[in-house]
């Protein structure tokens, strides 16, 4: 199994937290992988790296920083759940980008998440820095393939419905002006 967290090294959105789940996920599956891309915000990644030190998962956990966004498809091929551990947040780009690879989500409660993601049925949902509720929602769908198969499915449908074009209701001014 490939878990991916696709967020800024930032306190805030919970690398650690991702970590200290993914251990406990690895003493179940030896093999899993963790891959973790964003730029560096704060200390955090330095935090991240000695505690990766200490478990002793240099072989199952790959660090990698700020990336193209051409390269996202490609990166999130290779993983099959992706983590939104964060302990603030709207609606990430990165957990919609998640949703349209039909990964498989387990994110937080936090700020919008939950008006984007429904729990149980495109992501599992889990309390903000609790990694044990994180590890087991990971646990659940590694051992679970029609849990799997059903949030994957349910995640890229959502997605797409979702759609960037401006609305056609919207009533642009006259006289100049964008209409924003």
């Amino acid at each position: 199994p490939n878990v991916f967290y696709l967020r800024a090294f930032h306190r805030n959105y919970g690398p650690i937290t991702a970590i200290k789940a993914f251990a406990i996920v690895q003493q179940r599956f030896p093999k899993a992988h963790l891959m973790m891309v964003g730029p560096e915000i704060d200390d955090v990644r330095r935090e991240c790296e000695i505690l990766v030190n200490e478990l002793g998962l240099w072989s199952n956990i790959e660090f990698h920083g700020r990336v193209p966004k051409s390269r996202i498809p490609e990166l999130g091929s290779r993983n099959d759940i992706f983590l939104n551990p964060t302990f603030v947040d709207n609606t990430p780009v990165s957990t919609v980008e998640a949703m349209a690879m039909g990964m498989c989500i387990v994110a937080t409660t936090a700020g919008g998440l939950p008006y984007l993601l429904q729990d149980g049925e495109t992501a599992l949902l889990v309390t903000p820095g609790n990694e044990v509720e994180m590890a087991h929602a990971i646990i659940r769908i590694l051992e679970d393939p029609t849990l799997s198969e059903s949030l994957s499915r349910n995640a890229r449908a959502m997605a797409e419905q979702m759609d960037w074009r401006w609305p056609d209701w919207i009533i642009y001014p006259t006289g100049g002006g964008t209409g924003i």
